[in-house]
């Protein structure tokens, strides 16, 4: 959009002249570069948007496939109803059957005072909590009530809560740490020890016992022993969680199979940010072709770009290509994801996909993950020399349009400051002429009257 200069509207009083229309014209002519380079400035505009576009979409893919090649395409769940735990099949989880016996399940450790009659005061001085190792020093107000030294505990910092609870005659205060177990290889006692300096003179010590020992969790995996402080096990088998429940009297089932939906999910989401980028290229490749035929008026922004192109060409042979060290189902189009033979779009066949993972699991997720030649590796190495925020070649046009760009605008400031320069010089000069015009008309006007005296004279 071009830069308006200020109208001068003083028209030719004295010579007759429209100046101001003249002016305006002779500006409108010098500003006509200015209106050529502002158009091209915006349409590097749009080139550098439909970049960064294809950038951010290359981005996107590079994400959706990295996702594949470390989690794994297919996705597992549990298949078996368990009494003692339940599990959660994660990502990467090794499907099989395993023989699951809950022999402990992890507890807290708890604490308790005497008993105290429900109007009885505590002793003041200072409670000693340890927890696991840790040492925590709570003071204790002489003469306070039971509901006070479980507030002053709470407030400690100690990873302990206490309470007051009652058993119809004594009230107690209940000390029960924040995490359940023990460390391994230490004693249960470790978990939560309390001892008292008492230093008042009102109430009575508080007394504490170890009511609950602390207990760990204990799992039999396959014959294979597992001590966890915490009921949830995440280390036993990969890519699976069990939440321990209760004791076993006799071992489980567990089984851990493919789960279809949740694979369908996987590689849709692969699908979508591949149709994505892939729909944009097309976009402006097949506008493109049909502007060079005739029959489009509006030639896309990147239209006949070569690195679009290049990147369109390889991207077709990734998804088409077959992929070296996986046996079996090496390809795309070997697990049901086709690309389209005229809009390059991918789709999958639920029906194929099915039957691949039901055969090879290990493949499907093998044809992600390989390195080196793997879905996921070619097409991160292929969003690295496209889309590299140092070197890749789209960000390296986007940054070659904005520095056209930005010179452009320069050089629409320095014209702007010279067609103002030119509008001014205009006015001085029209202004310098009517002045000029003016004198010579005040001359003739005086010669005129004085030949009109002498005619009027001459004829008296």
């Amino acid at each position: 959009m071009s830069t308006l200069l200020p109208t001068y509207t003083a028209n030719g009083l004295s010579s007759g002249l429209n100046d101001t229309a003249i002016i305006q014209s002779l500006v409108a002519a010098q500003q006509a570069p200015i209106q050529l380079l502002q158009s091209q400035q915006s349409a590097l505009q749009t080139e550098i948007s439909a970049v960064g576009t294809i950038a951010s979409n290359l981005q996107a893919l590079q994400t959706a496939v990295a996702n594949l090649g470390s989690s794994g395409a297919v996705a597992a769940k549990v298949l078996s109803n368990n009494t003692a735990f339940t599990a959660t099949a994660g990502t990467q989880a090794s499907l099989g059957q395993y023989s699951i016996q809950v022999t402990s399940v992890a507890s807290a450790a708890k604490a308790r005072s005497v008993g105290f009659v429900p109007a009885g005061t505590v002793t003041g001085g200072v409670l000693h909590v340890t927890v696991q190792g840790t040492n925590y020093d709570i003071s204790i107000a002489d003469g306070a009530n039971l509901q006070a030294v479980a507030q002053a505990i709470n407030g400690s910092g100690a990873p302990v809560s206490a309470s007051v609870v009652s058993d119809g005659v004594n009230q107690y205060i209940q000390i029960t740490a924040s995490a359940s177990g023990f460390p391994i290889g230490s004693s249960p006692s470790s978990a939560l020890s309390i001892t008292e300096s008492d230093t008042g003179t009102q109430g009575q010590p508080l007394g504490f016992t170890i009511a609950q020992p602390a207990t760990n969790a204990a799992v039999m995996v396959d014959g294979l022993s597992v001590t966890s402080q915490s009921n949830s096990i995440s280390t036993a088998i990969p890519g699976v969680t069990l939440n321990l429940t209760a004791k076993d009297s006799a071992p489980e089932n567990l089984v851990i199979g493919t789960d279809s939906a949740g694979t369908t999910q996987n590689l849709q989401a692969f699908v979508t940010a591949y149709n994505a980028l892939n729909g944009e290229i097309q976009n402006q490749l097949q506008a493109a072709a049909s502007s060079s035929m005739g029959t489009a008026s509006n030639v896309p922004p990147l239209a006949g770009d070569g690195t679009l192109r290049a990147l369109e060409s390889q991207l077709q042979g990734v998804v088409t290509a077959t992929v070296a060290g996986v046996a079996g189902f090496n390809s795309l189009a070997s697990i049901g994801i086709s690309s389209d033979p005229h809009t390059g779009q991918l789709s999958i066949d639920q029906g194929l996909l099915s039957s691949a993972v039901a055969a090879n699991p290990g493949a499907v997720n093998q044809l992600f993950s390989q390195a080196t030649t793997g879905i996921s590796a070619s097409l991160t190495s292929l969003a690295t020399a496209f889309a590299d925020p140092a070197t890749g070649a789209l960000i390296q046009d986007s940054k070659n349009l904005t520095t056209r760009s930005s010179a452009m605008g320069q050089q629409v400031t320095r014209l702007q400051d010279r067609a103002t320069q030119y509008q001014i010089t205009l006015q001085n000069q029209f202004a310098a002429m009517e002045s000029v015009v003016s004198g010579f008309k005040n001359v003739g006007n005086f010669l005129n009257a004085q030949a009109a005296v002498m005619y009027s004279k001459a004829g008296g």
